[in-house]
């Protein structure tokens, strides 16, 4: 009978208690280096994710990324492409309502040149 009675007074104490929380402060940055070949998982899933932007920093605009989601091998130049030349066109943006859902699905890529591109992707 004392363990319950010890039990229900921890719980209390616990429950009444704050506690410390881990706080983002801002989005979530990633740099990826991409090449020729398909990167799987260059960006793992996150099903916290409400939002993502994703730029191409080569200053070449015939430079493109090519990104695909989830299981999806990407192809280059076939799907969603994000083209170089640092403009605005070298960034996609994609922001969904909380009540929706998220974007969580891992994210694939895949360069359009033999060296590597920069790839910056925010995940908020």
């Amino acid at each position: 009978m004392r363990i319950r009675y010890a039990l229900a007074a921890a719980a209390m104490l616990w429950g009444s208690a704050a506690h410390a929380q881990t706080t983002n402060t801002g989005p979530f940055q990633t740099v990826v280096s991409v090449p020729n070949t398909a990167v799987m998982n260059a960006v793992s899933a996150n099903p916290s994710r409400r939002g993502l932007v994703i730029c191409n920093s080569n200053a070449t605009a015939a430079n493109i990324i090519t990104v695909s989601f989830g299981t999806i091998t990407p192809t280059d130049g076939v799907g969603l492409i994000i083209p170089g030349g640092q403009v605005q066109a070298s960034c996609f943006q994609l922001q969904v309502p909380a009540s929706t859902g998220g974007i969580g699905a891992q994210i694939n890529m895949i360069g359009h040149v033999a060296g590597p591109t920069s790839v910056t992707v925010l995940e908020f």
